[in-house]
């Protein structure tokens, strides 16, 4: 997707500056939305894929990104993801609890392909306006980060829980 003329950086950094500049950790976190910013990125790709790096640095997770582009895969759908599976050589799948509605269970089983399915569970952790309403959840990963980055690395890992499906 190109972010067309219209996409206004400094807008949308302003928006974030403002609901989260009273945060605990605003300097840190803000600092790294500025650095991706700055960038003018003209594709949300590269725009987001900044972004998940910089997030992934701060959280001190040592993961490799591997895209799909770069697999030259040809199938679609589960066979795309069973394809994308056998291609880095594993036999593992996560799935989000909502991707299993849509999944066909039968093909993965058929290729020695275990499933697992991950649920969340959004407990509260601090917000800035914690004290005026209820927790919010479902937001952005920076708002777990901009409230409360010390927690957020065992957050994440404390609160979900993994089901092996097949």
């Amino acid at each position: 997707v190109w972010l067309t003329k219209s996409f206004i950086y400094e807008k949308l950094l302003k928006t974030v500056e403002l609901n989260y500049k009273k945060s605990p950790y605003f300097e840190e976190i803000f600092g790294i939305i500025q650095d991706s910013f700055d960038n003018r990125f003209e594709n949300l790709h590269e725009l987001n894929n900044s972004l998940l790096r910089s997030i992934l640095s701060k959280l001190e997770t040592n993961v490799t990104l591997k895209y799909t582009s770069d697999l030259k895969t040809v199938h679609k759908k589960d066979d795309l993801v069973i394809e994308i599976i056998e291609k880095v050589g594993d036999y593992e799948y996560l799935s989000g609890s909502g991707g299993l509605g849509y999944m066909d269970l039968k093909k993965f089983k058929e290729a020695n392909i275990k499933v697992f399915s991950y649920s969340f569970d959004h407990r509260p952790y601090p917000q800035l306006w914690d004290k005026k309403s209820d927790f919010v959840k479902n937001l952005s990963i920076i708002d777990l980060l901009f409230n409360d980055l010390e927690n957020a690395r065992n957050y994440i890992k404390d609160c979900g829980k993994i089901i092996r499906v097949i």
